[in-house]
């Protein structure tokens, strides 16, 4: 739920009849929805958003006359824009779509376990968000240390502890993984796996692995590998514009 107990407003603009049914119905079975309407195409749903007020769109690109990015494009110039997340059949416009602003890239067909992490994301956005880090305060051999956020490598849970690396020291964070993943910024950290978090700007080489995962090689003193799983590769590919 988004703060006050207040839900989602979502409009979904998609040409194809029974994409757009499907896509309502998952929508539909979230709690955190209120309001879900849908569009045909881009006149329609610049007519629904003067005169509603929407807190995200699901926007289709191949659409006659204006397409979905030409929609984004010219969405840019309104105050309050609602988080746009495109639904598509076709891969190559991801780097485009957030460039656009794009909040999240789906590949039809849509599964809900995917869809699902895109809405606990929009819920989180609505949420008051907890500053985003610049410095950190660590522990090292019993002392309290403070690092710049730019120079952590990657963090890493083990067991009940969680681990920030930077170039050559590691540290013991007094922060969980998820608090972690809250609160660094987004790009360019990415949770990577259910024990990593990433600083994708120290990435030097992406090594594919098997069933469509990766590993990533880091500019730390160790060259460390960390892995990527399947259901994180697409974000990882899509922030890369790979």
């Amino acid at each position: 739920m988004t703060p006050g107990g207040a839900k989602l407003h979502a409009l979904v603009v998609d040409d194809e009849p029974p994409d757009a049914e499907e896509l309502c119905y998952l929508l539909g079975q979230e709690p955190s929805f209120q309001q879900i309407d849908a569009a045909s195409d881009a006149v329609s749903a610049l007519s629904l958003l003067q005169a509603n007020r929407y807190d995200v769109l699901f926007l289709d690109i191949q659409m006659p006359r204006v397409n979905g990015l030409q929609l984004a494009q010219l969405l840019q110039h309104r105050p309050a824009v609602p988080a746009m997340v495109f639904v598509t059949a076709y891969e190559e416009y991801a780097l485009r779509a957030f460039e656009l602003g794009a909040f999240d890239y789906l590949i039809k067909p849509v599964r809900r376990e995917r869809l699902q992490q895109t809405i606990s994301r929009l819920v989180r956005r609505a949420e008051p968000a907890p500053p985003a880090l610049d410095r950190i305060v660590v522990d090292k051999d019993g002392r309290i240390v403070v690092i710049d956020v730019a120079n952590i490598r990657f963090a890493e849970a083990q067991d009940d502890r969680v681990f920030l690396a930077t170039q050559k020291q590691r540290y013991s964070s007094r922060h969980s993984l998820r608090e972690l993943q809250q609160r660094l910024p987004s790009p360019p950290f990415l949770r990577t796996h259910r024990s990593y978090i990433v600083n994708l700007r120290h990435v030097i080489e992406i090594v594919p692995f098997f069933t469509g995962s990766y590993l990533l090689r880091l500019d730390d003193v160790n060259g460390t590998q960390v892995p990527v799983s399947r259901s994180s590769a697409h974000d990882l590919r899509t922030l890369l514009g790979m």
